[in-house]
């Protein structure tokens, strides 16, 4: 009899310790990763619009001579094929989420995670390792902290978004914050975009801006940017492009991976047409181009 009591006990215990593991330190429901699962990120540029791009800009004779230096830069600084660059990408696995912790008032999950990178399909390389870290990686923040001073906490990683957050908010907090700065006042718009934002970089601004980066290009008319960012339900990254004078540069979409937990997400690693100028104005100078 005293033994079955000792049996009963035990596999009481066990029983309300699993039910407190999954009742009290399970995340919160603005929180819609989970430990094991795995995330994708990676690049899909549009060259057929890049390139023309930049032939309306520089020309075409300069754009075609700065591609082939641009493209030999980029394979001896990185050592990869530049006609692979499409394979290249970043792979995030959620290795521990934890309940709502607070700091400062500011209730939020903490995260842990691995990262690597690939250089090449299917070649991947961890940069970062979960147990690296003994405080969390990055903060999921309970969407009712959010306010004046606490919304650009949700910009620390992008790709990992709460649910339940309000992005005209977040719209709105990012327009009185370059507002607040007479060199970006009224250069950037931003709008909500369904579950996301819309942000637009005036043309005028990037104009004034490379004119004093001192670029050798004689451009005088520069079209707006525009970067479109979508999370979807779970908060995870679902869509994000860039776009020059209304053609899109570079954008990706959610993917789903049978084959591993969780889900896969191609991201844009953006290069906006002010990087490209940018790289082709160094390239000119070392070389000597005439525009």
């Amino acid at each position: 009899m005293k033994k079955n009591k000792i049996i009963g006990l035990t596999l009481f215990s066990l029983l309300f310790l699993t039910f407190a593991n999954y009742a009290i330190a399970a995340p919160p429901s603005y929180v819609g990763v989970q430990a094991g699962q795995q995330y994708t990120w990676v690049p899909s540029f549009n060259f057929a619009n890049i390139n023309a791009t930049a032939i309306s800009l520089v020309g075409e004779e300069n754009w075609t001579a700065a591609y082939a230096m641009l493209e030999e830069l980029f394979e001896n600084e990185t050592g990869m094929d530049f006609s692979l660059i499409g394979g290249t990408g970043l792979r995030m696995t959620i290795h521990n989420v934890t309940d709502e912790l607070i700091d400062s008032g500011i209730r939020y999950s903490g995260v842990w995670f691995n990262m690597d990178i690939a250089t090449s399909p299917n070649n991947w390389t961890r940069v970062v390792n979960a147990t690296d870290s003994s405080s969390p990686m990055l903060r999921i923040i309970n969407p009712a902290d959010i306010n004046e001073t606490t919304f650009m906490y949700t910009f620390m990683n992008p790709t990992f978004m709460p649910i339940g957050i309000d992005f005209g908010f977040i719209a709105e907090g990012l327009t009185n914050y370059t507002n607040s700065s007479p060199y970006t006042a009224g250069n950037f718009t931003f709008a909500k975009n369904g579950n996301g934002i819309a942000v637009t970089i005036k043309g005028d601004y990037l104009e004034m801006a490379l004119n004093e980066s001192g670029s050798p290009f004689n451009i005088t008319e520069l079209a707006d940017i525009v970067a479109t960012v979508r999370w979807n339900n779970y908060g995870v990254l679902d869509y994000a492009s860039i776009a020059y004078g209304g053609l899109v540069l570079a954008s990706a979409s959610l993917a789903t991976d049978l084959g591993i937990p969780g889900v896969t997400i191609p991201l844009v690693i953006g290069v906006s047409i002010c990087t490209l100028i940018a790289l082709v104005a160094v390239i000119k100078k070392k070389n000597k181009i005439i525009i």
